[in-house]
């Protein structure tokens, strides 16, 4: 029996906060892997973890030249 969802209108924080939990808890494994990449790709095009970038050491770096953005 698949639980009944409420109305996204009509519940408080904590139902929606459980509803998403429940929907990644749901998600298959291959969908969880390829959000977690679009997370980090997200996250290093846009700077956020560009302390790490910069503090890699050359040959790990990324060639730019190679990547159309």
């Amino acid at each position: 029996m698949k639980p009944q969802r409420q109305n996204e209108l009509q519940c408080t924080f904590e139902d929606a906060e459980r509803n998403h939990l429940l929907d990644g808890m749901r998600m298959s494994t291959d969908d969880k892997i390829r959000s977690f990449e679009s997370m980090l790709d997200f996250a290093w095009r846009s700077g956020a973890i560009r302390q790490l970038r910069d503090s890699l050491p050359e040959t790990a770096k990324v060639d730019r030249s190679l990547h159309s953005d």
